[in-house]
């Protein structure tokens, strides 16, 4: 049966133009699961994200402004306290030394005003002299004593105002301690707030990017088993049809080149489950993290390659040599192996085998995911050429079987 592996169709390819039923092969298709547009997510909470950082910093700069305008506040009150205090002192100081001043002119006066009055009594008698005497000690000793007073209530005043000054500033200084503690805090919780809410949304972000992740592997997964099992019930069905097919096969050359054809066919589908493998490590959130899972996939393709070119030159050799192959096969054999070519000799390929490597290494993230993008695109385009020969090979099936879909043989 593996002469006939090369005719197992890919029934029904949806969104490819493609739609092709033959009752004798396949079941039913296996419904689709709901699409998740994980980048439309990703894309919200992005902007969320953003509106929210950006409210938050408003608020900052509104607080920001708030402080500094009452900081600018209560640096003016101290400056005009330490004004207004500094104008009081310097007003008391001068005070006492006026008063200073006025008393040494009048003990300048007294003394002045006693030697003119002993000057004119020089005739008059002892007790006279000693009476004016007297009178100008009393003089002089009120005119201390009422000086000394003044001086003290000064004095007092200024120390008091001394006093006051450096209370009201010790409290102003003590406010304004406050408030620095207050937008110390203040600017601490709002950068705690800032952390939580980056670190929340990184948490985020990589649940949604892992989800993704999982969800393209269960989903790659899922294609796989599935198309095993289409591959198995395929088969199974062809078992029971082999003596119908042996119909198609005109001799032992055909046999021959669609033997060596499927060898290709089994070369070009794990090249293509390796690739679709490169586009979904390529396209996580860690590629980095999957090194070791991308060089056996490269080491993989670099094996298939080597493989194809080898049976590719094989089927070259039994279609030169085969002259009485059936030619319709012989067609579309030599087709199939045309248009194989060009993808598994690309630049493409050939960049991703030597170089994604040594960019993953490097952690060259756009060109990674470019590399995926690329590996994805060479994988769709081998299951597309797959496709197309199993449509092919399906058609001459279908013309050379159609007399022997009612015989006897084939109906048991």
């Amino acid at each position: 049966m593996n002469v006939l592996r090369g005719f197992i169709p890919t029934i029904k390819l949806s969104g490819r133009g493609i739609e092709i039923k033959i009752p004798i092969f396949g079941g039913p298709d296996k419904p689709e699961r709901p699409p998740i547009d994980h980048e439309q997510i990703l894309e919200q909470q992005r902007r969320a994200h953003e509106e929210s950082m950006e409210r938050l910093e408003s608020m900052r700069r509104d607080a920001a402004y708030a402080y500094e305008k009452a900081e600018n506040a209560a640096r003016e009150e101290c400056r005009v306290i330490r004004r207004e205090n500094n104008e009081t002192i310097e007003l008391l100081r001068h005070k006492i030394e006026n008063d200073d001043e006025n008393l040494k002119i009048l003990v300048q006066e007294l003394n002045d005003g006693l030697s003119e009055k002993l000057k004119n009594l020089r005739e008059a008698g002892q007790e006279e002299r000693k009476n004016v005497q007297e009178e100008f000690e009393e003089k002089m000793t009120n005119l201390k004593k009422e000086h000394e007073t003044r001086k003290e209530a000064l004095q007092e005043e200024l120390k008091n105002v001394k006093k006051e000054g450096k209370k009201k500033i010790r409290k102003m200084e003590k406010e304004s301690k406050k408030l620095k503690e207050k937008r110390e805090n203040q600017l601490a919780k709002e950068q705690k707030d800032m952390d939580e809410m980056a670190e929340n949304y990184e948490n985020e972000r990589k649940k949604i990017i892992e989800h993704q992740f999982n969800m393209r592997k269960e989903m790659g997964e899922e294609k796989r088993k599935n198309c095993e099992l289409e591959q198995i019930q395929n088969l199974q069905q062809l078992n029971d049809l082999t003596s119908g097919f042996n119909a198609l096969i005109s001799n032992d050359a055909t046999k021959r080149v669609l033997e060596e054809t499927n060898i290709i066919t089994d070369i070009v589908q794990k090249t293509r489950e390796s690739l679709m493998k490169l586009n979904i490590y390529c396209a996580s959130d860690s590629p980095k993290e999957h090194q070791g899972n991308v060089r056996l996939e490269l080491d993989e393709i670099n094996k298939m390659k080597s493989m194809f070119e080898f049976h590719a030159f094989k089927v070259q050799q039994h279609i030169m040599n085969e002259s009485s192959a059936n030619p319709e096969a012989v067609k579309v054999c030599k087709n199939y192996l045309h248009q194989l070519k060009e993808p598994m000799g690309s630049k493409q390929l050939f960049a991703i085998c030597a170089l994604l490597l040594s960019d993953l290494a490097n952690g060259n993230i756009k060109k990674i995911q470019s590399y995926g993008n690329d590996a994805g695109s060479l994988a769709q385009k081998l299951e597309t050429i797959q496709v197309e020969r199993d449509v092919a090979l399906v058609d001459i099936c279908m013309r050379n079987v159609q007399s022997a879909m009612n015989s006897k043989e084939l109906k048991n």
